[in-house]
């Protein structure tokens, strides 16, 4: 459910559960997890006023699972969260305010915001940048997806400018599912694709890889057409971390 939480260890135990209900009886109501590498755990998430309304807030448990002060947005919105250290927390959302807002934001360890990354004036013309984007880690450190505008942008550290790919050859009619780097250069994208020989809303999940050092080659079909294959959910070590049928698969291609 939306409205609670459970976190497990390594081997499977429950560690706690908790009813995403803060000290001053505010429920929450979860938009996305972020887990650290110690365990910690980050929420965006929303608080249901007394009044009915909704607002959207960035919530840190502790290790019992209780939830310690919210921290309230100002004009960002998060969506997706990832901790990319122990004390960087990046954020993508909307911003309420979309011709000086920015895609990303990142936090510290206390939800005190540390810098806001790709401001919409780089993407001229594209509206909802949010929508479908997410995160993916790369051997270099973090890399912000933005299917919507056709752009991956790769972060070192927040003190170096972002390795920008632009008009990466995805057709506007796919949709992506996931994403995954495997190594510093190659995008693999699991994406739900028109099939040939169907109707137009006939569609099937394959998997392709990109890379980004040759663009021009377009994407490669690691899978045929209609073959089942399990869903990419991240990558480990350089290898793909895949699911189907609740059972988790380590490999390659």
């Amino acid at each position: 459910a939306r409205n609670s939480l459970q976190l497990f260890g390594p081997n499977g135990q429950l560690i706690y559960q908790s009813d995403l209900i803060d000290s001053s009886g505010v429920p929450l109501k979860i938009v996305d997890v972020a887990i650290a590498p110690s365990g910690r755990v980050a929420l965006a998430a929303n608080a249901l006023g007394a009044d009915g309304r909704t607002e959207a807030v960035l919530a840190f448990l502790s290790p019992s699972g209780a939830i310690g002060p919210l921290v309230k947005h100002d004009s960002f919105v998060p969506r997706r969260l990832r901790f990319r250290t122990e004390g960087e927390l990046w954020g993508l959302g909307y911003s309420r305010e979309a011709s000086t807002g920015h895609v990303v934001r990142v936090y510290d360890a206390a939800g005190k915001t540390l810098r806001s990354l790709l401001p919409h004036s780089d993407f001229p013309g594209v509206r909802h940048l949010d929508v479908d984007g997410t995160f993916v880690y790369s051997q270099e450190g973090m890399a912000v997806f933005l299917p919507i505008a056709r752009s991956l942008s790769v972060y070192e550290s927040l003190d170096v400018a972002p390795v920008v790919y632009r008009d990466l050859p995805i057709p506007a009619d796919w949709e992506v599912l996931t994403a995954s780097m495997v190594e510093s250069s190659k995008l693999l994208l699991q994406c739900l694709v028109p099939s040939s020989d169907a109707p137009v809303k006939a569609v099937a999940p394959r998997v392709f890889q990109l890379d980004l050092l040759h663009l021009r080659d377009g994407l490669q079909a690691l899978e045929s057409e209609g073959e089942q294959s399990p869903a990419i959910i991240g990558s480990k070590a350089g290898e793909l971390v895949r699911i189907r049928g609740g059972r988790v698969f380590l490999g390659s291609f």
